[in-house]
């Protein structure tokens, strides 16, 4: 599993994630931009228990949270949570065959 987060310009949040299985056949790659200057009710909907934010922010914060929070459910949906598991059962049969 792997995520990369850039700024595009002073308001446009990239980011990429993909989930591959252990051998690399298998995978889901999501990619998506996130505007932090565009606030609405859906974005301050929050899970944190607590952060400190700049009082400057304007909301940045929540919504690259948000952002965050939206491609790793797109990333599980699509595929990337079965892939995850296929990949911890596989390691616990490794780990099981191999001599301690």
């Amino acid at each position: 599993m792997a995520a990369h987060a850039e700024m595009q310009d002073d308001r446009h949040l990239h980011i990429e994630a993909g989930v591959w299985s252990l051998n690399g056949e298998r995978y889901v790659r999501k990619s998506l931009v996130q505007d932090l200057k565009e606030m609405s009710e859906e974005n301050l909907e929050s899970s944190y228990s607590s952060i400190a934010v700049p009082l400057n922010n304007d909301g940045e914060y929540f919504l690259a949270h948000s952002a965050g929070i939206r491609m790793a459910q797109e990333l599980s949906e699509d595929g990337g949570q079965a892939i995850l598991q296929e990949a911890k059962k596989q390691v616990e049969e490794m780990r099981k065959s191999s001599p301690n």
